[in-house]
């Protein structure tokens, strides 16, 4: 049985990556593509703003009903909506979205003793790999070198 997933943000290049993604793999169902209220995509089927075929999820602004998990790659407000709705639906929920307040990311910090919350910045491998990598040269190394990551 597939793993039915509400995408937050399904109208934003990384959300519509994410449906074209899950549209396509035969173990995902989107059961719904969420925006923010007056958001221009509201009524578009998910798939075809994602330049897919059509897979009859239109995208909403109101709570699913029906998921498995809640992916999130909206906005800092918006994870806060779909935050919400997790905790009463008792789902777990991902959260890509970055740039929360402190008063935010304090909210995510209390769903998270709810439900399972997966919060990451950045979802590459590699990135997070060279976080890692960052924070052990910082306690391998003493003061006396000056470490610097530049893009």
């Amino acid at each position: 049985m597939p793993t039915k997933i509400a995408i937050a943000g399904a109208a934003g290049r990384m959300g519509r990556r994410l449906v074209a993604l899950a549209a396509a793999d035969p173990e995902l169902r989107i059961t719904a593509a969420l925006e923010q209220s007056g958001n221009p995509a509201i009524g578009t089927d998910a798939a075809t703003l994602a330049g897919m075929p059509a897979i009859a999820v239109p995208v909403s602004d109101s709570t699913p009903l029906e998921f498995d998990v809640l992916v999130d790659f909206s906005l800092p407000q918006g994870t806060s909506l779909w935050l919400q709705a997790c905790q009463e639906a008792h789902r777990p929920i991902v959260i890509g979205t970055t740039g929360q307040t402190d008063s935010q990311l304090q909210q995510i910090h209390e769903a998270s003793k709810i439900i399972p919350v997966l919060k990451a910045p950045n979802m590459s491998v590699g990135v997070n790999v060279l976080l890692r990598l960052a924070r052990e040269l910082a306690r391998i190394l003493d003061a006396s070198y000056d470490i610097e990551i530049a893009e």
